[in-house]
């Protein structure tokens, strides 16, 4: 993991929540049949975003996804993209609450669970014009999203 990639969610000084988020993803996402094509530059990952068991159920994947938003503004990336295990409705519902669209589901591999399939979704961002630099991040007086900061 790069330290320029992973990200916690922080509560009364406790990790609370994190993810993974960079422009690499699964070899079988070429295969999928996305709204358009982007290079890889334009597109964010989301890896792995993991909330407390206490504390699922109360709006802070839809907290991590806004940062993730905010970043990709930010950094003008066009599309985030994802993948969940095929039949987590819990997810299903959580990201497209949040506006990510269902492309498809296909059969990949990952180390931990070997094939498997999976569910993809995208979200295209709202891409803002120069004159206007957004730097959204929803920090409220309980919560705060931070970059880690450390080296392997």
């Amino acid at each position: 993991i790069n330290k320029d990639t992973f990200y916690i969610g922080i509560k009364n000084d406790e990790i609370i929540s994190c993810m993974i988020v960079n422009h690499e993803y699964n070899v079988a996402y070429k295969e999928i049949k996305w709204n358009d094509d982007y290079l890889d530059d334009e597109i964010y990952v989301i890896h792995m975003l993991a909330i407390s068991p206490s504390l699922q159920g109360k709006g802070i994947s839809q907290d991590m996804i806004d940062y993730v938003k905010s970043l990709a503004r930010k950094n003008r990336v066009k599309v985030i993209r994802l993948d969940i295990l095929k039949g987590h409705l819990i997810a299903q519902k959580a990201y497209e609450k949040c506006g990510f669209i269902y492309q498809g589901s296909i059969e990949m591999y990952y180390e931990d669970t070997g094939n498997t399939y999976y569910d993809v979704y995208e979200y295209k961002v709202d891409v803002l014009s120069d004159s206007f630099n957004l730097v959204y991040i929803r920090i409220t007086s309980a919560m705060g999203i931070y970059q880690a900061d450390y080296d392997e």
